[in-house]
């Protein structure tokens, strides 16, 4: 039995609700093996990446103000330097996904390349 790849977090930042509900539905219906669902959650501090409307001032304040701008796609607005992807609208969940699970696969190979005693 092969082991399970981890499951990361995401939460979205700003967006209307029906954004939101769109972008949690295409996590859902686009999951395969080789690529996860993520599992959404509603707290910054919980959440390994973010996705954030970089058309909400209040939303990229947040992201900066809590340094989680590194594991943020921004939709929108330009994203701050080190962000971790930007895209323009209108949005394209698949594109943001893409991101993501780039993202997710990068975090994988340096956590297997750390070795055993620095991952814990």
């Amino acid at each position: 039995m092969t082991p399970t790849a981890p499951v990361y977090s995401v939460v979205f930042l700003g967006f209307t609700a029906f954004e939101r509900n769109a972008l949690a539905a295409y996590n859902r219906l686009s999951a395969s093996e080789a690529e996860p669902p993520l599992g959404v959650v509603d707290d910054l501090a919980r959440a390994d990446f973010v996705i954030v409307d970089g058309d909400d001032a209040l939303a990229v304040d947040t992201v900066i103000a809590a340094g989680r701008h590194a594991d943020a796609v921004y939709v929108g607005a330009q994203a701050p330097d080190g962000a971790l992807g930007w895209m323009m609208r209108p949005m394209d969940p698949l594109q943001v996904y893409r991101e993501l699970h780039a993202a997710a696969a990068a975090r994988d190979r340096r956590q297997r390349a750390l070795p055993s005693a620095a991952r814990r």
